[in-house]
């Protein structure tokens, strides 16, 4: 709330298994988490079960035309950089 997230739409980018969506879910209108790990959406969706502004998504991790520009106001992307 410090941050400036209320009513905001995120898009955390390696979501893994949804820290980020379930801490952040009560202070934001809407987080969108991605992974390509289709086991890591899993237990982020077991995780976030209930959380209505929550959405978990995998993804090939090429691009991310699946969201229009402009889609979020904030992106996050904690960790995942190593990885690429």
């Amino acid at each position: 709330e410090r941050l400036g997230f209320t009513d905001r739409d995120i898009l955390d980018i390696g979501c893994g298994i949804g820290r980020f969506e379930r801490a952040l879910s009560h202070a934001v209108h809407r987080i969108v988490g991605i992974d390509i790990s289709l086991e890591m959406i899993s237990v982020a969706r077991r995780r976030c079960a209930g959380l209505r502004n929550v959405d978990l998504r995998p993804t090939s991790g090429l691009d991310l035309a699946d969201f229009n520009n402009a889609s979020f106001d904030c992106v996050l992307a904690v960790d995942s950089f190593p990885y690429l």
